[in-house]
């Protein structure tokens, strides 16, 4: 933002000095070209604020139709990022994979957007059925010393898809817990990895804080079914089965319409 400033400074003080000491028709032109430079350097973040506007509405489709536009009017790097996520969320990994490797071929890219590139792209290595990429991309990228909230729930969560009873498991979710215990992916682990380990009273706690504060996540009402089931609270369980479908659903939801079947299933009986 400073540096933008300095800039429009500048820019000012130039067209000011041609106007009044050079000539009236000199600084016209350069405002002109100064004017035409600043529109078309905004056109990338024209289409990708369109593209945000359509995400938060939930129309994912129109998000990747305006980020496909901002991507033909040299897009910024965090342009690119949020491509590839909202390519995902539609469910075309491969080419979310192809825009993030296009980022990370180069070295000039600073490190916490190299480090949110290659974050994304464990997930579409995950989503593409490469969960052992997934999971050595992710450790190499915590043993560096990159420890953020989606870092720990990502991690965590394929660590629960390799092995979810493992004392290893337990702890790298309880650790997240203990760094970020209002992230809701992190909330949705710890309570997957207190199922495993038969704590249920203390992983409903976490379910009804998660239920609480996520109110549209799938992946909080049907955990928290779970843990209410186990708990012989029936009722409660079928209760947020039936919440499902006011949730928001997207390609990067860990749930499947299979596994809620298979858990109204268990109810029934």
């Amino acid at each position: 933002m400073l540096n933008n400033a300095l800039y429009v400074l500048l820019f000012a003080v130039v067209i000011f000095i041609l106007f009044k000491f050079v000539s009236p028709l000199a600084g016209a032109i350069l405002l002109v070209l100064v004017i035409m430079y600043a529109v078309y350097a905004y056109i990338p973040t024209y289409w990708a604020s369109k593209g945000n506007m359509c995400f938060n509405a939930g129309d994912f489709e129109g998000a990747v139709e305006n980020y496909k536009k901002c991507m033909r009017h040299r897009p910024k790097v965090n342009h690119r990022i949020n491509y590839a996520y909202m390519l995902m969320r539609t469910g075309d990994f491969d080419e979310a994979e192809k825009v993030l490797d296009f980022i990370l071929r180069f070295k000039s890219v600073k490190p916490n957007l190299r480090n949110e590139a290659k974050r994304n792209r464990c997930m579409v290595y995950y989503k593409q059925g490469r969960l052992d990429e997934a999971i050595e991309d992710a450790k190499s990228m915590f043993n560096d010393g990159y420890k953020t909230s989606q870092l720990y729930a990502m991690l965590g969560y394929f660590m629960i898809l390799k092995n979810p009873s493992a004392p290893e498991t337990y702890d790298f979710c309880k650790e997240a817990y203990e760094y970020d215990d209002d992230g809701r992916d992190i909330m949705d682990n710890m309570v997957i990895a207190m199922y495993h380990k038969g704590e249920y009273a203390e992983a409903k706690k976490i379910s009804d804080k998660s239920i609480r504060e996520n109110p549209k996540s799938v992946e909080a009402y049907f955990h928290g079914a779970q843990v209410e089931a186990k708990l012989g609270n029936i009722d409660t369980a079928k209760k947020y089965l039936d919440k499902l479908p006011e949730c928001h659903w997207s390609n990067m939801t860990t749930v499947s319409q299979e596994d809620v079947d298979r858990l109204k299933a268990t109810l029934i009986l």
